[in-house]
């Protein structure tokens, strides 16, 4: 799932900090996870589910 975020994200944000966050929709939960990503693109940082909506 991890991979499908980084390769196909529906949003990208990059961080201040140079960071990059990004949001897959995963239907078999019917829920977003997000990835964040350190600055080299590749090292994945963090991931959570999110329920609610992307703004």
């Amino acid at each position: 799932m991890d991979q499908k975020t980084i390769e196909n994200p529906v949003k990208t944000e990059v961080q201040s900090d140079g960071r990059v966050r990004k949001w897959a929709k995963i239907d078999e939960v019917n829920k977003y996870l997000r990835v964040i990503l350190l600055e080299d693109g590749e090292t994945v940082h963090f991931r959570k589910w999110k329920i609610r909506q992307l703004r």
